[in-house]
């Protein structure tokens, strides 16, 4: 049993670790990643921490995120946590922290500063143990480098199974290959797992750097590749499981990493992952969709190129090659994929992804982002990433898409968007080929799709093989043959009435053949079989127009390009059939078609030109007429003579050969060039050359003329709108060729256009596929700049047009402002009138038309006349108003009647002017100084207006105030202007009278402004308005809190006040005088400003004012005005601060000299003031009052003394320096204190100026006057003035040599001032600025210091004035801490007088509590520098003197500087003499109570630690009679009680410090030198002496009682050192146990009957006590002594048999006390833990077991059952059953006794139980006890069988 229980005890001591075991610990720390193990093992904490420290700031510079970390790992409390002594809570809180560390320590590792860190945490927190994983993880990016190998060398063992695969090169300490990591995470699934999970920490943490990141990619790529590999293998059932485990692992790591948007290169490394997964493994469709969204949802501008090649791989892994919804509409919103997947394709096909985009974008037809969708398939088609297969099948979906939208009518615009892409890839030469293939691939019907598609669509070509193959059957219903056929089937016939189809009337033919030509026109055999279709046979020669019109209106229209070429070669090949005819009809519209975009249309047009050539005569013969095609009913049946003018056959030959055939290749080439060639041919004169060949055309005029009127005739005459704006668009710049008028010819037709109504404009809008805007915009173009009426005519037709049709209104307004800028003026005059008129006439209103006018007058640039006529208008409206009311109502008798006016004239009128003045407003009118006379009258008008209506009118009043201000600023601003301008014709009076009368604040403002930009220009015309301007400012414009109103009075005082001051001062009057109103207004005005605004304003105020003058005048108005208010002081104060220095100062002396004035009954300098106030001369006390404390602010508030400080001794702009400023104002303001019969608040007040304004004066200044009034000035000024000098002083941060000398001889008139006999007040603030002086410059002249100390002595230290007294010793202790050694020649004598003054402040402890503080402080300062002047004598009165005080100051706080005093006398005064003085004084201590003592000892304690071991080893003697006088105490106290007497308590805590004392004292010894000492101790205890006989008996009890409880103090502190110590100690304890014992024995005590019986007198019964009470204390103090030594024998120095066998027989003999009362609660807390301590000592000495167990044994036949439960109760406790009762462990001084902090467990039990309790005597001793008749003795001993057999392991043992 015992090798297996030894041998759990080695296993748990292996785990365990030993807090004091400091070779481990220090081993533990020596681990260093820089460092060998030898040098790292030399090095303190502070060492490491400090070197560590820098790297750490040095790191911190580099990377500021370490800052963090300074808290808590690189605080100074670090370099004490030790991680063993932390709780797991504790721990898991530091791991968190270390890991962050390290993670943001990863990217820097290769750094010298980030090696440091690392060291520390390893040094002092060990992560290399507790953080393995983590610094290992962190370190593995560098595991080819050297500093890898050192964390190997360090490492922990074993290693994590995870971190096997390093496990190899550890004992190498070699860096592990690269493929040795690779492997590990292929094959280790908790290495995979960590490697994941620490770089998806860090980076979530931020800490992510590139080395961790490329090694973690490219391991876990080559472990994933690995891993699946891996998979392969097995059964299919086994590979599948493989597989899914590898996701289950890899997933949620790609789900996290694509998570991270902010960190490109993880987002990488997952996509190459999923590139992994996909490409060596069979993921499911589903699988796959679920990763491409996820990489798609991760897709940024950094990854997207690698995101796109993740899909591309992953779409070609699909079995079905279609992406998501998710996928395409992300890939949707990607402005340049077509351009990155354009670069992916010169390195591998992308042509299968792209497939994939544009299949899955047209899957749904009702996906959301339809239009995102579209542009997609189209860029990525337009591409080229495709074969032509692919591009086939992807334009296939798109017509298959178009089909499915066609079939919901909600998707209407969805299906036009299709078929515009559609239409631009057949048009397209790279796609065009390619459309036929992907018709006949989507299976739909390709005629249709023409149809819907309005374009022709080629047949695919096919190979010859292909074509020998198919069986084409045309009659095959489904084809375009069969559906051409059935159309024509049903073509109806022709009526009567149809003779052409450019005929107005509808025909019903029409529709049915363009259907059927549509069809026709895709192929040749189409066009022949509609060419053959009987309606044709009588239409083809010149006389029917039928045929040919039928195709030149299909030409002319919105049809496809294939329909419209196909239907000019009909025309081209019927004109070429026809000869010598005149088919001059069709040259219109044939022109119109060369200016079509589409280059197809302009090449058959071309063509057709070039076969009416071939169709018109060669040869012309006089008088020959041709038949001319169309002339009979071309547009409808009679109406051709009336509309149509056909021209001479030879005229239009040569109009076509000359002016049209020449530019057909220009033409072809651009669409602009027929335009061109027209107006060449038409204005040869213009001079303008279009083309190259603009010289050769010819024309002369009878030709132009022909050419004008047939052009116009047709576009007159014909239905087709497309064809009319065609033609207008071409002759636009042609107004009047050959004297035709284009307008005559052509209002007719403009006319028609503008009456119809709004749906007949729809639907020939719909019908022609026209846009109605370029319509209007076609038919206005037929009004020209030319004529005469152009505007009128443009109005009028807006008139005959419908209301509905406001887009025609517009048309017109556009037409008007682009003929506008041609007109002349008195057009432009003529045409604003009318205009004005059309807007203002009620049928303009009415019908809608109001609008158009002004759209069109504030979009043109009218001229200046053109404004002037405007205005002029207005003001004659105004005027002609005015003349209409009738004579009564015209009268005004006053502002208050209103005339009633017709209300409609009146809002015609107003709303004439408003729109008149808003266009002068937009006008520029800065720029039109000839508005001003115009603009002044219609000014004037509205005011007069405003006036008799009592209207507001305040935006016309507005509108026309701002534009004559701008012209006013702008003539200011050019001198050249103002010779245009007429300012007599603007009125300030009325102006002004505005100004007052109208409530609105932006007339107002705008007035006001324009009064002041006025006066800039006029002043003396302003000088009487002046007044009432800032008197309205300062009721209203000064309280508004807007910026503009702010502007605004800028404006005004920065413009006015400049010329108003120069105008008075050129006619020689008073400024001030002419001003005061002025101020005053603003003054008034002054509580209704915003505060924010009141600065700035009064600032310019006064700046324009003058500052010297007005800043007085003004700070007395508002002091005046505003009395006692702080808001408007401080107000003052800033306002004062904005100013210069000599401002502010001259500023204040006018102040002061105003005051000195009014107090004197003569306000000169204030006159100003009160005069503007209308009252009387004289201010009232109040105000003066008031105006005092503005001062005092302004002395102390201010910014002067600064500026003095910057700028005192320089001369600014000519004006006397600062300085003298200074004076003059010092020399006012005494004058003023001085004024006599002065009320007290008036006094108190002014002395608080004056102290303000002395702290503005330069230090040395304020010294020579201090200096002055202490000689001749009052005590109350005296005071007040030396107080202010010592602020000042202490405030003062430069210290000048001219200034110390200054101060110096100062201290001898302070010392005057201490002798002579001033006020106690004055001397108190005299010793202050000695005090002051000598803190900051005493050093510097230490014999006047001392001079002053001695003074100081003689005067005030004899003082009965306590506070002065007081103050004179906190004076002396700042001069000696200045003077230092210096002071001792005065020394001796304040010394004395110190004592004295303690004694005097103990006397009465509450009046005189800061005397005593005083005196200590001085003792202190005296003490710190010249203790040596300290004799003996003066020791032992410190030492009284600090006694009694602490006595006298026992409930009170004031210790501290008492204590201080001591500290110093215990390092500062030898140990020899305060060891004297201690025993010379030690009574007096005593005397004054606990607190004393314990004073005294600390004293005695705090010497000895700061003394040396050789000094206190000479002092040994002393010392030890010292210590036994203190420990002569309890005799002392105890031998003779009285009520003086401490009590025990008391005594206890004073013989704690003792004991503490002793304790320091024998560290200083050794052991030669203290055992003589020990010796002395115990022949003093145990003999006593110096005890005379009679008490020698108690005295002996009380002294050993003191003895043993130092001695149990002395072993357990010093412990096994001073064991041996114990053989002096164990026979004079036994012998006081024996005789203790024996007496309680012979003597047991009485019962209590008994004691009741005796009749003792109450001192005995005391006595006897106290006599049971000390024997008890001996007993006690001796057992734990004993147990003290015992605890402590590691030397086995009580197994000696004369030791043992003594000490245990007396021991077990205690055990009979049991049965005494006294001592029976002592056995189980004191005498059987002791004999356990000695069972322990001796515990390898199996006899003395087997003596102790039958000294035990043999209490079994006690009589007493109290005895035998107690030998029982000692076995319980020595088998560990009971536990032990802790020895008291030692006390400091003064905490009372030690108690144990908890049960004391021992280890003696196995042997206890093993070999001496269940064996022999033992056996006999347990079952005789088990038949033991007292009930509680059986309880103890079954108790102690059970345990027995618990820890025997026997059941059956005592049995």
């Amino acid at each position: 049993m015992a090798s297996s229980f030894a041998a759990q005890l080695n296993e748990i001591a292996a785990r365990s670790k030993n807090e004091l075991d400091l070779k481990a610990h220090k081993t533990a720390h020596s681990q260093s990643l820089i460092f060998e193990k030898r040098i790292a093992g030399t090095q303190d904490f502070d060492t490491i921490y400090q070197l560590c420290l820098e790297g750490f700031e040095d790191l911190c510079k580099i990377d500021p995120r370490f800052h963090e970390y300074q808290r808590n790992l690189f605080s100074l409390q670090s370099k004490t946590q030790e991680r063993d002594q932390m709780t797991a809570e504790q721990n898991t809180t530091l791991d968190t922290v270390l890991e962050g560390c390290l993670g943001l320590l990863g990217g820097r590792l290769l750094l010298s500063p980030a090696m440091k860190v690392a060291e520390w945490l390893v040094r002092r927190f060990r992560v290399h143990e507790y953080n393995t994983s983590f610094i290992l993880l962190t370190f593995l990016p560098y595991h080819a480098t050297p500093i890898f190998r050192n964390l190997l060398s360090i490492l922990p063992s074993p290693l994590a199974p995870q971190f096997k695969f390093l496990v190899p090169y550890i004992p190498g300490l070699t860096n592990p290959p690269r493929h040795a990591i690779a492997y590990g995470a292929i094959n280790n699934d908790g290495f995979f797992a960590a490697l994941n999970t620490y770089a998806l920490k860090v980076c979530h943490a931020g800490s992510q750097h590139q080395p961790l990141l490329s090694f973690w990619a490219s391991i876990i790529a080559e472990a994933i590749a690995g891993r699946l590999d891996l998979a392969k293998s097995g059964r299919k059932e086994i590979q599948r499981q493989r597989q899914e485990d590898l996701l289950l692992k890899i997933i949620p790591l790609l789900v996290d990493g694509l998570s991270m948007h902010e960190i490109p290169e993880m987002m990488t490394a997952c996509f190459t992952f999923v590139i992994l997964l996909a490409s060596k493994s069979q993921l499911a469709n589903n699988v796959l969709d679920s990763l491409m969204g996820a990489v798609t949802g991760a897709l940024k501008n950094e990854t997207m190129d690698a995101g796109l090649m993740c899909l591309s791989i992953m779409t070609q892994q699909k079995s079905e090659q279609f992406l998501n919804r998710r996928v395409i509409t992300k890939l949707s919103k990607v402005n340049d994929l077509e351009k990155r997947l354009q670069a992916f394709n010169k390195a591998c096909d992308i042509g299968g992804f792209t497939f994939a985009i544009v299949q899955s974008a047209l899957s749904d037809v009702r996906a959301k982002g339809q239009k995102e969708r579209l542009d997609l398939v189209e860029r990525l088609l337009w591409a080229e990433l495709m074969d032509s297969e692919r591009m086939i099948r992807s334009i296939a979906s798109l017509i298959v898409l178009l089909k499915s939208a066609s079939q919901n009518v909600d998707l209407t615009p969805f299906r036009d968007t299709v078929a515009d892409l559609l239409r631009r890839l057949n048009d397209s030469e790279r796609f065009s080929s390619l459309v036929p293939h992907a018709v006949q691939q989507s299976g739909v019907d390709s005629a249709t799709l023409e149809v819907n598609l309005e374009m022709m669509i080629e047949e695919p070509q096919r190979q010859p093989a292909e074509v020998e193959e198919m069986d084409v059957d045309s009659d095959t219903p489904g084809t375009a043959q069969s559906l051409l056929v059935r159309a024509l089937k049903h073509v109806p016939q022709r009526t009567v009435e149809e003779h052409s189809f450019l005929s107005p009337a509808p025909s019903h033919l029409f529709p049915p053949l363009l259907e059927a030509f549509t069809l026709a026109a895709q192929s040749k055999e189409g066009v022949e079989t509609f060419l053959e279709l009987p309606l044709w046979k009588l239409s083809r020669d010149t006389d029917e127009p039928l045929f040919a019109s039928f195709f030149v209106r299909v030409f002319s229209g919105p049809y496809s390009i294939q329909v419209r070429i196909t239907a000019l070669g009909a025309v081209k090949n019927f004109l070429s059939q026809l000869s010598n005819s005149d088919p001059q009809a069709i040259l219109p519209y044939v022109l119109a078609q060369l200016a079509d975009p589409a280059e197809r249309i302009r090449r058959a047009a071309s063509e057709v030109l070039l076969a009416m050539e071939h169709a018109l005569p060669s040869a012309f013969v006089d008088g020959q007429i041709f038949k001319q095609w169309g002339a009979k009913d071309l547009y409808g049946s009679g109406k051709i003579e009336r509309s149509v003018s056909f021209q001479p056959t030879q005229d239009v030959s040569k109009i076509l050969q000359r002016a049209v055939l020449p530019f057909l290749e220009e033409c072809i080439l651009d669409p602009t060039a027929i335009r061109g060639a027209l107006k060449s041919a038409l204005r040869p004169s213009s001079g303008e050359r279009v083309t190259s060949k603009t010289k050769s055309i010819e024309l002369k005029k009878y030709l132009r003329q022909s050419f004008f009127r047939l052009l116009l005739t047709h576009l007159s005459s014909t239905p087709l709108y497309s064809v009319k704006c065609s033609l207008l668009n071409l002759l636009s710049d042609i107004e009047k060729p050959g004297g035709i008028s284009k307008r005559k010819e052509l209002m007719p037709l403009l006319l028609r256009w503008a009456s119809l109504s709004y749906e007949d404009v729809e639907r020939l809008a719909a019908a022609e596929h026209l846009d109605k805007k370029t319509v209007n915009v076609a038919m206005c173009s037929i009004i020209s700049p030319a004529d005469e009426d152009a505007v009128k005519a443009l109005l009028g037709l807006t008139f005959s047009s419908n209301k509905k049709r406001s887009d025609f209104a517009i048309a017109v307004s556009e037409r008007i402002q682009s003929l506008w800028p041609q007109l002349k003026t008195d057009r432009q005059i003529a045409a604003a009138d009318a205009l004005l008129k059309t807007m203002f006439s009620g049928e303009a209103e009415r019908g809608g038309h109001s609008q158009l006018g002004r759209r069109i007058l504030h979009s043109v640039e009218l001229s200046t006349d053109v404004l002037i006529h405007l205005l002029n208008n207005v003001r004659s409206s105004m005027d002609e108003a005015k003349e209409h009311s009738p004579a009564s109502k015209r009268r005004r008798t006053n502002e208050s009647q209103a005339v009633p006016v017709n209300k409609s004239l009146k809002l015609a009128i107003i709303s004439k002017a408003t729109f008149v003045l808003e266009l002068i407003d937009n006008s520029s009118p800065e720029s039109r100084p000839q508005l001003l006379s115009s603009l002044s009258d219609v000014f004037m008008a509205l005011h007069q207006v405003k006036l008799q209506h009592q209207s507001d009118m305040s935006y016309l009043l507005s509108l026309s105030l701002g534009s004559l201000l701008s012209i006013v600023r702008n003539a200011a601003s050019h001198a050249s202007k103002l010779e245009k301008l007429d300012l007599s014709r603007l009125q300030v009076d009325v102006i002004m009278d505005c100004v007052r009368t109208t409530p609105s604040p932006q007339v107002q403002n705008t007035a006001l402004l324009l009064i002041a930009a006025t006066a800039k220009l006029l002043p003396e015309r302003i000088l009487d308005s002046i007044m009432p301007v800032f008197t309205f400012m300062g009721s209203n414009v000064l309280g508004k809190e807007d910026e503009y109103s702010n502007y605004v009075v800028d404006q005004t005082m920065d413009q006015i006040i400049p010329a108003m001051i120069e105008s008075v001062r050129s006619k020689g009057q008073d400024l001030v005088g002419q001003t005061s109103d002025l101020v005053f207004s603003f003054v008034v005005a002054f509580e209704h400003i915003p505060p924010h605004r009141r600065l700035r304003l009064f600032k310019k105020l006064v700046s324009n004012l003058g500052d010297e003058v007005f800043l007085s005048i003004l700070i007395t108005s508002l002091t005046k005005r505003y009395p006692n208010q702080d808001g408007v002081n401080s107000f003052i104060v800033t306002l004062t601060n904005t100013f210069e220095a000599d401002i502010q100062l001259e500023t204040c002396v006018r102040l002061v000299g105003g005051l000195r004035d009014a107090l004197a009954g003569q306000p000169n300098q204030f006159k100003v003031v009160t005069d503007a106030e209308n009252v009387n001369g004289s201010m009232s006390p109040v105000a003066v009052l008031s105006l005092l404390r503005t001062l005092d602010r302004l002395f102390s508030e201010s910014n002067i003394r600064p500026k003095i400080a910057r700028f005192g001794i320089s001369v600014k702009n000519g004006k006397e320096n600062l300085t003298s400023t200074l004076e003059r104002l010092l020399d006012q303001m005494i004058r003023l204190v001085q004024t006599p019969d002065l009320d007290q608040e008036l006094s108190t007040t002014m002395k608080n100026v004056l102290s303000s304004l002395l702290r503005l004066v330069p230090i040395t200044t304020f010294v020579s006057i201090t200096e002055h009034f202490l000689v001749v000035g009052p005590d109350i000024i005296k005071e007040r003035i030396l107080r202010l000098l010592r602020i000042r002083l202490h405030a003062q941060n430069e210290r000048t040599s001219a200034l110390q000398a200054q101060l110096m001889a100062f201290l001898q008139i302070l010392c005057k001032t201490l002798t002579e006999p001033n006020e106690e007040a004055t001397k108190h603030a005299a010793l202050e600025c000695i005090d002051c002086i000598s803190e900051v410059y005493g050093r510097k002249d230490a014999p006047a210091m001392v001079q002053t100390g001695r003074a100081i002595s003689d005067t005030c230290l004899q003082s009965s004035e306590v506070k002065l007294a007081t103050l004179a010793l906190l004076c002396l202790s700042s001069i000696v801490d200045s003077v230092k050694e210096a002071i001792v020649p005065i020394t001796p004598q304040v010394i004395q007088k110190v004592f004295g003054l303690v004694g005097f402040s103990l006397q009465e402890e509450a009046e005189h509590i800061e005397l005593h503080n005083a005196a200590f402080t001085l003792l202190s300062a005296l003490l710190t520098h010249v203790p040596f002047i300290f004799s003996m004598e003066h020791l032992d009165q410190i030492l009284v003197l600090c006694a009694e005080s602490r006595n006298a100051l026992l409930n009170t706080e004031n210790h501290e500087l008492l204590e201080q005093a001591l500290r110093l006398v215990g390092s500062k005064i030898e140990l020899a003499k305060i060891v004297r003085s201690l025993q010379r004084t030690w009574n007096a201590a005593v005397e004054n109570d606990l607190a004393a003592v314990q004073q005294a000892l600390a004293l005695l304690l705090n010497s000895i630690q700061t003394s040396s071991k050789s000094l206190v080893a000479n002092q040994a003697d002393k010392i030890s009679e010292l210590l036994l006088q203190a420990f002569d105490l309890r005799r002392i106290q105890f031998t003779n009680i009285s009520e003086d007497s401490y009590t025990n308590a008391d005594v206890i805590k004073v013989e704690q410090t003792v004991n503490a004392v002793t304790i320091e004292f024998i560290y200083k010894l050794n052991d030669t030198a203290f055992r003589p000492i020990f010796h002395q101790v115990l022949a003093w205890a145990t003999k006593c002496p110096d005890v005379k006989p009679f008490n020698l008996a108690k005295a002996q009890k009380l002294r050993q009682t003191t003895l043993f409880n130092f001695l149990a103090h002395f072993f357990g502190t010093l412990k096994s050192i001073v064991t041996s110590y114990a053989s002096h100690v164990v026979d004079p304890a036994m012998a006081v146990l024996k005789e203790i014992s024996s007496t309680a024995l012979s003597s047991p005590p009485q019962t209590s009957t008994k004691a009741k019986k005796r009749h003792l007198s109450k001192s005995s019964s005391t006595e006897d006590q106290n006599n049971d009470k000390d024997t008890t204390q001996l007993y006690t103090a001796i057992l734990d002594t004993l147990r003290a030594a015992l605890t402590h024998d590691h030397d086995a120095h009580f197994s000696t048999p004369s030791l043992f066998n003594p000490l245990s027989e007396m021991l077990i003999e205690q055990l009979h006390l049991a049965s005494h009362p006294t001592y029976t609660a002592y056995i189980p807390s004191h005498t059987i833990p002791t004999i356990v301590r000695l069972a322990v000592a001796v515990v390898d000495t199996p006899e003395h077991l087997k003596r102790l167990n039958s000294l035990i044994c043999a209490l079994r036949r006690s009589e007493e059952a109290k005895v035998r439960s107690a030998s029982v109760q000692l076995h319980l406790a020595l088998a560990g059953a009971e536990p032990l009762t802790p020895a008291p462990a030692p006390a400091p001084a003064g905490e009372g006794e030690g108690e144990g902090a908890g049960e004391e467990e021992v280890g003696i039990a196995d042997e206890w139980c093993g070999t001496v309790l269940s064996v022999g005597e033992g056996m006999v001793y347990v079952n005789e006890m088990l038949e033991d008749e007292d009930e509680e003795v059986d309880r103890a001993t079954r108790r102690l069988v059970r345990r027995v057999r618990e820890v025997v392991g026997e059941e059956g043992i005592f049995e």
